[in-house]
């Protein structure tokens, strides 16, 4: 097997038949749902602690000689190893290392970059949307508003389609498998669960419409406020960073929310114990 290849097939997945996960179980979206709104609240601090980690690893990257496409990889593994580990019940900060301490960090760079621009090429059709809308308000053929629900349709839409194969990448952290493999096995063992997994694609989508709403509303502002004078300006700063606080509060407690949604779906099909070699 070369292990320099991203897409090959990682050693413990190299079993007759290609590899498994699980052993046939579904996700129960309720109690998905449930589960994980009930794991996110009992490790407010370790996920929030997490989640400023990664921006500080992304800043020292960004901003130094490492560079995101060093560290993005490595980032990917220890963000999925680490909320595995919260859903798991023993919050792990040590997992954010795993990828750069364990005994061949090269496969775990290559294999996610593999995971990655596998991801990347799964979102052409829906980016492909958002660029043709964009496009289209610039030349005044669509209204804002309109530009804005249809990126947003042909997201979820896009979003529902792919549902099983969303889980590939915590299925490469966690079961040290080649990219394509992690692929082809998350959607082997999700399949079955489509239409629940298509609900939560749902659910994740309206947690973030917030998100999506606003922001264009807020930079719509931002612009208003630069062709006003000095002090009505900055009469309306304080209120504006006031709303961006919210709502990359709000963000934030839902990207650790929805991220407890869905690792709890993936271990409804992909139990803990099933880890043992």
């Amino acid at each position: 097997m070369d292990t320099n290849n991203p897409f090959a097939a990682g050693q413990e997945a190299s079993i007759p038949g290609g590899p498994t996960l699980g052993d046939g179980r579904r996700v129960d979206l309720v109690a998905a749902v449930r589960d994980g709104t009930m794991t996110a609240l009992r490790n407010v601090l370790p996920i929030g602690g997490g989640l400023f980690l990664v921006v500080l690893v992304y800043l020292a990257s960004v901003c130094t000689c490492i560079g995101w496409m060093v560290s993005g990889p490595f980032m990917l593994h220890g963000m999925n190893r680490f909320m595995l580990s919260v859903v798991d019940g023993k919050p792990d900060f040590g997992a954010f290392t795993d990828g750069v301490t364990g005994p061949d960090p090269m496969r775990v760079f290559l294999h996610g970059w593999g995971v990655i621009l596998l991801l990347m090429l799964l979102l052409v059709p829906s980016i492909s949307v958002s660029i043709v809308v964009e496009l289209a308000q610039e030349q005044g053929m669509v209204s804002s508003a309109l530009g804005l629900t249809l990126s947003t349709v042909a997201g979820l839409l896009w979003a529902v389609v792919i549902a099983p194969l969303t889980y590939a990448s915590y299925a490469w952290a966690d079961r040290d498998l080649g990219a394509l493999e992690a692929y082809t096995a998350a959607f082997a063992a999700f399949r079955p669960s489509w239409g629940a997994l298509a609900a939560l694609a749902v659910g994740l989508q309206v947690a973030f419409l917030p998100g999506v709403v606003i922001g264009p509303y807020m930079e719509a502002q931002s612009q208003a406020m630069a062709t006003l004078p000095p002090d009505q300006a900055l009469s309306g700063l304080g209120a504006l960073f006031g709303l961006l606080g919210l709502l990359y509060g709000y963000m934030a407690v839902m990207g650790g929310v929805t991220m407890c949604w869905t690792l709890t779906a993936y271990r409804q099909v992909v139990p803990a114990q099933d880890l043992a070699a």
